[in-house]
């Protein structure tokens, strides 16, 4: 998730970490000084409860299922900022469309179409096509973002 959001490498998060199992929860809460250490979470702020007793939180979160039993919410808010995140997904966005209106641009082209190689043609089509959903994909994250 840390990469995936770009958080620094160094950055301790928050954490509500719920387990299903009480011996694994009695084990974690033992270890639970170790735990906030190898997996960067902030010791003030998280919490080891059973999965029966949570409560979603209002705020956004990014969800990890670690396995069957196991799963840990972290705040989006600890993660990034947002209104930088935003920026930095708005140019991306603005790149990634300008590249589309490219090759919309090649593709409608009647010399391109008809001189070119078919497999060249559709070639640009599948780049135009991934593109597109790179480009989905973003502004996706943006709107999650808002």
């Amino acid at each position: 998730a840390r990469a995936g959001y770009k958080v620094e490498p160094g950055k301790k998060v928050g954490a509500s970490i719920m387990v299903k199992d009480p011996d694994m929860l009695s084990a974690l809460n033992q270890e639970k000084d170790v735990l906030a250490f190898i997996a960067r979470i902030d010791p003030g702020n998280y919490e080891l409860i059973n999965a029966a007793d949570y409560v979603a939180s209002e705020a956004k979160t990014v969800k990890l299922v670690i396995r069957e039993g196991l799963e840990v919410e972290l705040p989006l808010s600890q993660m990034v900022d947002a209104e930088k995140e935003k920026q930095r997904l708005s140019k991306q966005a603005e790149k990634m469309q300008k590249d589309i209106d490219l090759l919309d641009k090649r593709l409608s082209s009647k010399g391109f179409v008809d001189k070119a190689p078919p497999a060249k043609v559709e070639e640009t089509r599948g780049q135009r096509e991934e593109k597109a959903a790179q480009l989905a994909k973003v502004m996706q994250a943006i709107a999650d973002l808002a």
